[in-house]
This record gives structure tokens, sequence and C-alpha cells, in this order.
């Protein structure tokens, strides 16, 4: 052999003259391709002016001095051009790219990061910080990718098939934590899903979507929705068969709280909470046979929603009404009047009484509640504002139950029903005996 097996270096053989040369031949290629750092590495024709030692990776198609050493180190020597054909697991680092390339034995390609199974990246102290692990048949992979200014690096599925999930899974009951903000976009889909991936098929999965809009101006009804989906036995999914809203309403940053429902496809409003805090329900059913509904000024907090009963159920001690309850209602004033209520007709004229006044004469005839005054704001826990009744605070009245004249006045009409008929029965004897 008059050459090595690798780098091909001349040997200097016994009894040769001008050792020399032989050996700064060597030395050159040991200078041009060991620790090999090029220029560029797809330039098709020589600079004009290289620097002594400067070296780079021919491009494809080459041409002038360099045609036909595709892919090899040319390396300026001694004013000239020497090329060094790369063999497979060459490594260079292309400083043009601040980049590492290997040759693979039919192009160079990135510097692929590999390592065997369970193999990983440690810290200063030894300890396993990221590791790798090979599963049999692996095709699709976890890509990494830098990001221009102004936008951000960016962690995703990758591999050849079309549709990826990327998982994230905590080990036990640990809980994957982000301690920034967390934004969540999508330009197609909603972004956040959430399903229980054990357990019935029937049962509801739940939160399913969460979706807040981010392009556009923001006008009354920009928000977040949080909605909810069913997959069925067959892997279908019902989208949005119910939604919770929180929606702009107002330019002083106030909101309105809406639960809605999906019909046969179409969306209904069920309750409506307003910045005011005042309840709506725009889609309630009607019946001619239900209980009546009463709002308990009263409770705490106020405005409990209560059913009106009437079952023997639900009484004890019953006996006939006396006469002198009854007459008590013949003691009531009506009045006309305007109201006051900003939310009312003013265009229009009412008829009523008054509660105070009814409450002095039957205290039973009224809703007892709080009035506003007798509220104060305080902070929850969470933050939240939530009214806190005053010390002292006396129950006043608050509204006519209407509902309950109407018991005295049939026991009033019945006793003048009787006393008509009384009444008749004698006329009716006076006419016949005067015949």
């Amino acid at each position: 052999m008059d050459a090595t097996s690798n780098l091909s270096l001349p040997f200097i053989v016994a009894a040769q003259a001008q050792k020399h040369v032989t050996h700064n031949e060597a030395l050159r290629a040991l200078d041009a391709v060991v620790q090999l750092a090029v220029l560029d590495r797809d330039l098709a024709a020589p600079p004009g002016s290289p620097a002594e030692g400067a070296r780079y990776i021919v491009g494809e198609s080459p041409a002038g001095a360099w045609t036909g050493h595709a892919g090899s180190v040319a390396a300026f020597q001694d004013g000239a051009w020497a090329f060094y054909a790369p063999e497979e697991g060459w490594r260079a680092w292309v400083a043009g790219e601040g980049r590492l390339y290997v040759w693979t034995g039919g192009a160079w390609s990135l510097l692929p990061f590999a390592c065997p199974d369970g193999a990983a990246l440690t810290d200063e102290n030894g300890n396993a910080q990221l590791a790798f692990h090979t599963a049999a048949d692996a095709v699709n992979h976890l890509a990494v990718a830098n990001a221009p200014a102004g936008t951000a690096p960016q962690l995703s599925a990758a591999g050849p098939h079309s549709n990826i999930d990327l998982h994230l899974t905590p080990k036990g009951t640990g809980t994957i934590r982000t301690t920034g903000p967390l934004a969540v976009s999508s330009p197609t889909y909603p972004p956040l899903s959430s399903e229980r991936t054990t357990g019935s098929t029937n049962t509801a999965l739940s939160p399913h979507r969460l979706l807040a809009t981010t392009s556009g101006d923001m006008a009354d009804g920009f928000g977040a929705i949080l909605g909810f989906s069913i997959r069925d036995n067959a892997g279908v999914v019902n989208e949005g068969i119910a939604t919770i809203r929180a929606l702009r309403s107002g330019a002083d940053n106030s909101g309105r709280l809406q639960l809605t429902t999906l019909n046969a496809g179409s969306e209904v409003v069920a309750h409506d909470l307003a910045p005011t805090g005042s309840n709506y329900f725009p889609n309630i059913g009607t019946t001619a046979s239900a209980a009546n509904a009463v709002l308990n000024s009263a409770s705490t907090p106020v405005n409990e929603l209560l059913r009106s009963t009437s079952s023997r159920r639900y009484k004890s001690d019953i006996e006939d009404l006396e006469v002198r309850y009854a007459e008590n209602v013949l003691k009531l004033r009506p009045v006309w009047y305007r109201s006051a209520i900003a939310s009312d007709r003013q265009d229009w004229s009412h008829y009523g009484l008054i509660a105070e006044e009814v409450a002095e004469i039957d205290p039973r005839l009224v809703h007892w509640g709080y009035r506003d005054e007798d509220w104060e704001v305080a902070q929850s826990k969470s933050r939240c504002e939530v009214p806190q009744m005053r010390t002292g605070a006396q129950l006043v009245p608050d509204g006519v139950a209407y509902e309950r004249l109407t018991v005295l006045l049939l026991s009033i009409v019945k006793r003048q029903h009787a006393r008509i008929e009384v009444l008749s029965a004698k006329l009716d004897e006076r006419v016949l005996a005067e015949q």
C-alpha cells in the first residue's frame, strides 16, 4: 500500500527521494479535511479571490475549475484548488449557515440528532432531563421549529401521516401546568378539546370545546364560549348541544352571561344574565295549569325563585276562613298611579294597591323583603363582588300578594250570594202572598 485506507494520505516509502514532498502532500490533505469547516456549500463556481486554505463544499452542476467535483470538498492550497471526495460519515461545519452537515453517501444533509433507545440529555450533574425512546415501526415524530422575529418557536407533531395527534401526558395523577398565560387558537377548528378516554360511551363528555374570538374589532357580542358536546356510540361527536357564553355588553367593560341549548340543530337562548344582574328567560314555556312562581325578596341572597303551592300536603290546621278576616279586603284602598320604574312604560297609568297600606290592615297580604339600601357590596375570597346585608336591616312591605286577595274576595262573594238567596226567597214568598 502506498496510501492510507481512509484519507488516502501518501506513505513515504523506503529510499524515496524528496521525502518532504510526500510528507507535505499528506499534511495539506490533513489540513483540508481534519476538523472540517467550510465557508459555503452550494456555490457552483469557485470564488474570484479565495484566501489561502479556504474550503468549500462544491454545489450541484459546478463550473469552471470545479467542474466534475460536485459534493467534493474544495480547498485552495498553494494557489490552486485541491479536491477531496467525502466518505460516508464525514461531517462539515458550514460557517455561512451556522449548521453541521453530514455526507450520507449521496448528499450533504443536516446532521440529525439520533441516539440509542433510552439515551437522554443530562444536566451538569448527569441527571436525565430529556429522554428519547424508540418505538417499533415508529414513523411519526416530534418537530421543534425555530421562528422568525415576532413569532414563537413551534412544537408540533410531524411525519408522513396527514392527521397526527400531539399528546402531553403527565405521570400518574400529575398535572400539565403552565406558569404563564395560555393562549389556544386555531384558524379552522375550535381550539380546545377535552375528552374522557375511559368509561361508558353513554356518559357526557365535559367540557368539550372552548373558543375565544381574537380577531377583528371587539364589539358587543364579542366574548368566550364554552360549548359541550357528546360522542355517541357510533363515534359521531354531536357538537355544541349546549353552551355557556360570556359576552361583552357595552363599551364600559360590562358583560352578560348566556346559557344556550341546541334544539334539532337550532340554537336557543334559555337564560340571559344581564350586566345589571337581571335575569331573563327569553324562551320560557307557557302552560295553563302550572303553579305560580314567586321571587322571594327576603331571601339571602336576595330573590330566591320559589314555586307557589296549594296542595293539602303543604298545609296543616285547615279550617274555614272567618268572615272578619275576609272583610279586611274591603278596607283596602284601590289607587291609580304611574310607575317610577325605568323599565316600565312611562306613557301608561296603572291600578293597584300600596303594600305599606295593605300591611297595616293585614300583614299576611304582602310580600316582605329588604330595601336596596339594606345591602352593601362585599369582596369574596374569589375577588367577586357579592351583596351582603347591612347590620340592623329590617324587613319591610315589598309587594302585594294579589293572589291571596282572591280567597278573601271569594269568601265575601259566597256570603253575599247566600244573603241574596235568602232575600230572594223572602221576596218570592211575599209575591205569592199578595197574589
